[in-house]
């Protein structure tokens, strides 16, 4: 009884593991959802996610916000600072 309980428990621990593993793991390229909210600054030719480093380092406030969809087809791409952005640059050289 009691190893039934010990195992029971590593499996809980094994699993919440996981989950958090997955759900911490960075954005592969090109794994940016249509529906995520973006942000531009301005009239300025990318977007960031909230989870990119240029966009956290301003002031939330000079930004407007859109969905990615919206910005896809207005022909403005991702930084190429964001997680998950294809777009050439800095931070995609490729």
């Amino acid at each position: 009884m009691k190893d039934q309980m010990h195992l029971r428990s590593v499996t809980r621990m094994l699993h919440l593991s996981l989950l958090l593993a997955i759900a911490l793991l960075p954005l592969q390229a090109g794994d940016v959802p249509r529906n995520t909210t973006v942000y531009r600054e301005g009239s300025k030719a990318r977007v960031h996610v909230k989870a990119c480093r240029r966009y956290k380092s301003k002031d939330p406030g000079i930004f407007t916000s859109m969905k990615y969809s919206e910005a896809e087809a207005k022909g403005i791409p991702l930084c190429s600072r964001c997680p998950g952005s294809t777009t050439a640059g800095k931070g995609n050289p490729d």
